[in-house]
């Protein structure tokens, strides 16, 4: 338990450092010490500068760099591949699938950097002389012919062989994961992608997806609002918030000390963002105007949430919607097992869902209302125990 703790901790240290590189991706003034944790927090985005690649090549191309990053990842699988198998002919030993395991926590691991380099060419901001640029490279102008053009296209392709690929896998993989699991290959497939499902508990199966979608929209938030940079904040926080949230509901990892990191880890972010929001490099009036027309948006949001939440409680209070089927009324000792057995029946052969207070001992305080309001049919077991 210790080697997986260990395990899962480092995968989250990994995708934790890429999404605070992602925060100095946001037009925010970090003043020092700050912005130079921050730059060092990049490293792990795939920054071909940082490795001073330019030198080895003959002209400072921004097309030839792009496209060299989008091949760091396949070249890296490939190293990976190929230490695996000289791995397996030493020891005598080939494990195809942990190859396979440690290319997928590779993708999954450096997700962020991957999304984050295919949407460069899509991040474009205005400049002071009314155009838009880059804003990685202000000297290229957006939308127009020329190295734009060729950083769009190889943008496109990238983001369909990294984060549109690899959502559509995951994707199918955890819709199919409940019917494959028990089926007569379900060990193999557990065996090949434990690096997808293992790492969550096994009624949190589903996670991964959600977890990639989570920083799919952490990587989107730079590029979407690259022009309004004073929703930035507001839409990285709105979204680190709203993962703190589903996470500590969830409580989706399999062990206690990777489900702590990950809580502590997005409100952390989200204080800091939010610390942060009034160096925002941006003019005054407008971010008067657009803050303030997004403060007016939420709290007539709020309220309307509010009304409708309102409405709909007095509606079930005068209108009692039928929440069981069937509810199966039993002598505890004379007919539990039988009314064990009836609900199986019953909801093996139908969609009817059938109340045993057995499964609702939350909720047994509250067993006479539901039985007098929220039941349309009351079947009661005459056993001799009953009777007697």
């Amino acid at each position: 338990m210790t080697i997986v703790s260990l395990l899962l901790t480092t995968g989250q240290v990994v995708v934790t450092i890429q999404a605070l590189g992602t925060t100095s991706q946001l037009n925010i003034r970090f003043p020092e010490p700050a912005r130079t944790i921050m730059a060092a927090m990049s490293v792990l985005a795939i920054d071909l500068d940082v490795f001073r690649v330019v030198c080895f090549l003959l002209h400072d191309d921004p097309v030839t760099k792009f496209a060299l990053q989008l091949m760091v990842c396949p070249m890296l699988l490939f190293v990976l591949g190929v230490a695996g198998v000289i791995a397996g002919k030493i020891n005598g030993k080939l494990h195809l699938d942990t190859i396979f395991n440690v290319n997928g926590v590779v993708l999954l691991g450096f997700f962020i950097s991957l999304t984050l380099v295919v949407l460069l060419p899509f991040q474009c901001m205005g400049s002071p002389c009314g155009v838009l640029s880059m804003v990685p490279n202000p000297g290229i102008i957006c939308w127009t012919l020329g190295d734009h053009t060729s950083l769009v296209v190889l943008g496109i392709v990238g983001a369909l062989l990294y984060p549109v690929s690899i959502l559509t896998w995951t994707t199918w993989l955890v819709a199919t994961q409940p019917h494959r699991i028990a089926s007569a290959s379900g060990i193999d497939r557990a065996r090949r992608y434990r690096f997808l499902f293992n790492r969550f508990r096994p009624e949190r199966y589903y996670y991964g997806v959600v977890y990639l979608i989570r920083n799919t929209l952490v990587a989107l938030v730079p590029v979407i609002f690259a022009q309004v940079v004073s929703i930035q904040v507001v839409a990285m926080a709105t979204v680190m918030a709203a993962s703190a949230g589903l996470q500590a509901r969830l409580w989706p990892w399999r062990t206690a000390a990777s489900n702590s990191l990950d809580l502590l880890v997005s409100l952390t972010l989200t204080i800091m963002l939010t610390a942060a929001a009034p160096l925002v490099e941006t003019s005054m009036h407008d971010r008067e105007d657009v803050l303030g027309g997004l403060i007016v948006f939420l709290l007539i949001l709020m309220l309307a949430v509010a009304c409708v939440v309102f409405i709909f409680s007095l509606c079930r209070r005068f209108k009692s919607a039928i929440m069981y089927h069937v509810s199966l009324c039993h002598h505890k000792d004379g007919a539990g097992s039988l009314a064990r057995f009836i609900k199986m029946v019953i909801t093996s052969a139908t969609h009817a869902r059938v109340f045993l207070d057995s499964d609702q001992l939350e909720d047994l305080d509250l067993i006479f209302d539901t039985v007098r309001s929220s039941t349309a049919n009351l079947v009661v077991l005459m056993t001799a125990f009953w009777t007697g």
